[in-house]
């Protein structure tokens, strides 16, 4: 009885599949990973995993990954600016379901350790730490792609008694390997392009891809505690101003960022995007990410540390340490 992982080759689902290979107890169970090209399923060989050729919106296929498993760690999910309502619904929301239904049509019924983002609660929460019975509240279409996933898993829960599943509501992921947020971040501080907005004294919340790894894998090693529950998780929360202090040590810029008036930089981003709208070019800066490093964001996760006992290995400084020696390494610090 195997475990399934979809989006092994992501982010999480690369550090997830390495401590899967790399725990004997792990992977004498064996582990399938679902694939969708010659190069991922040649990485996922390299690491003694098994690759699958499926997908998530393709019935037959996912029918032939699950078989045989005793559990699923879902991880696929498309997180992107640029998608429309319709792409992100059909890969997030009907793809979840599309698995769930094949799984609940197996004899081995396998149980299902669920990422959703603590993106449902929206942006716009109080100022301390909320916790998981928080109203929910989503802001961008991702945001509420991933309300719609958990939608669907309570009203399964509700309505049909069916909650063989758990859930962690991640907060934003940086680490090393990361090329999309935390190298923006090295990048625009570096060029002198992160503004501080409101004093930079707003909280922010962040999470390691090795610690939610962490918190995937317990779920599933403790299901008949966490089955039909949810839970926020985090490796630290810190000021901004803090975590760009540090990330100045890091880079060594020319000169730190500076202090800006949120309410103009929300315009330039509206107008930002108004002109990507305009010209089909796509930009970084839009009123999300603006809202997203302007606003307090913290998590309460009592109930994680105290039901399953999980306990995150990585602060700011050794997960900015990483990521920074990372793109280093990589050649893509300092920007070209």
């Amino acid at each position: 009885m195997v475990i399934l992982v979809t989006g092994g080759t992501g982010l999480v689902g690369w550090f997830l599949l390495e401590k899967i290979a790399s725990t004997p107890s792990l992977h004498e169970k064996g582990c399938r990973v679902i694939v969708r090209n010659s190069e991922s399923k040649e990485r996922v060989e390299k690491l003694g995993l098994s690759p699958v050729k499926a997908d998530l919106n393709d019935v037959p296929s996912l029918k032939k990954a699950v078989e045989d498993t005793s559990s699923v760690i879902h991880l696929a999910a498309r997180a992107d600016d640029w998608a429309s309502w319709n792409e992100l619904y059909k890969a997030n929301v009907e793809g979840l379901q599309n698995l769930i239904s094949v799984c609940r049509n197996t004899n081995t019924d396998p149980f299902i350790s669920h990422t959703s983002t603590t993106g449902v609660y929206g942006h716009y929460i109080p100022s301390t730490p909320i916790k998981e019975t928080y109203q929910f509240n989503p802001t961008s279409i991702y945001q509420k792609s991933k309300y719609y996933q958990e939608k669907y898993l309570w009203k399964l829960k509700d309505e049909e008694g069916w909650d063989n599943f758990s859930l962690v509501r991640s907060p934003s992921i940086i680490g090393p390997r990361d090329t999309k947020t935390i190298s923006e971040v090295f990048r625009l501080v570096y060029e002198h392009k992160f503004p501080i907005l409101r004093g930079g004294n707003m909280y922010a919340t962040f999470i390691h891809p090795v610690d939610l790894t962490t918190a995937l894998l317990l779920l599933d090693s403790s299901k008949s505690n966490s089955r039909g529950q949810a839970y926020n998780i985090k490796s630290f929360e810190c000021k901004m101003i803090d975590f760009l202090e540090y990330v100045v040590k890091l880079t060594k810029p020319d000169k730190p960022p500076s202090s800006m008036n949120y309410r103009l930089v929300y315009t330039i981003a509206l107008l930002s995007e108004f002109y990507s709208k305009l010209t089909g070019r796509k930009t970084n800066l839009n009123r999300y990410r603006v809202t997203k490093f302007a606003k307090t964001r913290r998590y309460d996760d009592t109930k994680i540390r105290t039901e399953l006992n999980f306990s995150p290995e990585k602060t700011m400084e050794i997960t900015l340490d990483e990521s920074f020696t990372w793109l280093t390494e990589q050649g893509l610090f300092p920007p070209r």
